[in-house]
């Protein structure tokens, strides 16, 4: 996902452009597959950077972590923080740093957010309350997994 910000290399400080994303399927990597990508992005110039913004929404394929079945996960979340650093300018980071023709790529900055805002065990929807956990389990099996609290114990006389 390349942008074209030639116009803010040589724009006074605070000059704001706006973009909007939408793609359909893309591969941000050799594993990660992401069914659409849309949003807004703000690309502000700084002094000596251009500040990127922007809230990006998505789905992706993930596996339940308790019926161990693929579904499609939406993920929304924030661009903030990111910066690219005008040509010339030191910085650590050189694949933070505009070409010299004023482009970018935000590939490798949207796959870093995409796998951040993923939760570590995604749970299906279908799966998400107690109704749809009891399907995983027959009733033979669920007698041993319920859990006694308390407070069950003392109400039952036990």
């Amino acid at each position: 996902m390349r942008f074209r910000l030639h116009k803010l290399i040589f724009a006074p400080v605070g000059t704001c452009q706006v973009e909007q994303l939408d793609r359909g399927p893309t591969w941000l990597d050799d594993d990660l597959k992401v069914s659409f990508l849309r949003g807004e992005i703000t690309f502000t110039r700084t002094n000596d950077r251009i500040l990127v913004e922007g809230i990006i929404e998505t789905a992706t394929q993930v596996q339940c972590s308790r019926s161990l079945e693929m579904f499609e996960l939406p993920l929304q979340f924030p661009l903030e923080d990111v910066a690219f650093f005008l040509p010339g300018v030191y910085t650590p980071e050189p694949d933070r740093r505009l070409t010299e023709d004023g482009r970018i790529d935000l590939t490798e900055t949207l796959r870093e957010h995409v796998i951040m805002a993923m939760p570590m065990n995604p749970i299906s929807p279908a799966y998400r309350d107690q109704a749809g956990a009891a399907q995983l389990i027959d009733q033979e099996d669920s007698d041993w997994l319920r859990v006694k609290w308390a407070s069950e114990d003392r109400a039952n006389g036990e």
